[in-house]
Formats: structure tokens, sequence, C-alpha cells
């Protein structure tokens, strides 16, 4: 679904620069359990996360300016002190991610790109996933979650050639995991029967 561009989300991106990061380059670690969510979208399951989970630091990456805009309000208006964004590219910023630092990483509903020719824009490329590897921490883990059966299908070929250790393959994911939140556009498929598919990963 393509969001209309507004003009007061990319004015509030200019006017909050305090609640944004460029990268990880200046970032204070400390001890920190660091939970990365990569194509935050309006930023719905990021403002919910980091409510109910105050001891997490809850980092999102969305390139869309419209979209970090919205989630930017929701930061603001939850007055949430564990949540950042950082509006790029992944592919732009994970080099700066420090190796053996991030605790988890959350995909949900990241565009599925069919067309093969675009497969390796997807967030779930065997490029990535082996970045995703080396910036968790020992024992950290990856949810990715998707409505998109052929994404889901090529996905797990993908991680399946990859370092992780696959815990979990579901096919209809009920909504069990206590480290979860549902968005809008989670629950509109929902309501339609559609099914939710969902891969948990950790790094050994």
């Amino acid at each position: 679904m393509r969001t209309k561009y507004k003009q007061w989300a990319n004015d509030l991106l200019l006017e909050r620069k305090d609640l944004l990061y460029e990268n990880f380059d200046n970032f204070i670690y400390d001890d920190k359990k660091i939970i990365l969510e990569i194509g935050s979208g309006k930023g719905e399951f990021l403002a919910k996360m980091a409510f109910r989970f105050p001891n997490y630091f809850f980092v999102g990456v969305e390139k869309n300016t419209t979209c970090a805009g919205i989630t930017l309000k929701k930061i603001i208006n939850n007055q949430l002190d564990n949540a950042r964004l950082i509006c790029d590219d992944i592919n732009d910023v994970i080099a700066s991610i420090k190796e053996n630092s991030i605790e988890g990483i959350i995909l949900n509903f990241s565009d599925p790109w069919p067309k093969k020719r675009h497969h390796k824009r997807r967030l779930t490329n065997e490029n990535l996933i082996l970045k995703y590897y080396e910036i968790l921490k020992k024992d950290g883990f990856l949810n990715f979650k998707t409505d998109n059966r052929q994404l889901f299908d090529d996905s797990i070929k993908y991680f399946s050639r990859s370092p992780f250790k696959i815990l979990k393959i579901d096919y209809d994911y009920k909504f069990d995991s206590s480290f979860d939140e549902i968005t809008d556009y989670e629950m509109y498929y929902r309501d339609l029967n559609q099914p939710i598919y969902k891969i948990y990963l950790i790094k050994e």
C-alpha cells in the first residue's frame, strides 16, 4: 500500500532531528537491549512495542519520509524515550552498526518485490541476512512476518543457506507470541482470513 506524500511529515522530520539518527556512527550502546525494526512503516508496531517494553530500546529504519514522519509523531505523542528513528535505506545504514550489538531484528510485512529481477531489493536477500547475523548478539533473534506466501517461501530458502538457526516456521501465525504487536495492516488481512506467515531465527 503506497502512502501519499504529506508535507507536514517532512516538516516534522526537519523540526525534530533530536529524535532522529543519521546512522549508528555516534550511537551510545551502553548496555541497551536494542531492537531494530527494519521497514517500520507508519510506526504502529514500533510505538506499541516501545510503550509495552520500556526495558528495550527500539530503533526503526524507514526510508519513506512520509511514513517516517508519521512514526516520529507517534514517538512524540506517546513520549517514548526508548524509541528513535532513522530515515534512510537499511543498505546505507547497516555498515555503521557494531557487530554483536543488537538484541533482536524485526521484519514486518516487507515489500515482496515479486519480480525476479528485483529480488535483490528484498529485506531478506542473502547479503542482508549475513549482515543481520553479524550485528546480532549471541542468542540474538530475528523475526520475520508477512502475508505474502511467495516471499515467505523464498525467504525460508535464503535463511536456510545462512548461519542462522531456524527455531520455528509458522504458516498460520495465531499471534501467540508475547513479544509482538498487531498492526492495522495485519488486522486487515486477518479479517480477510489471510494466513500470516512467520519465521523465528536465532544466532547461536
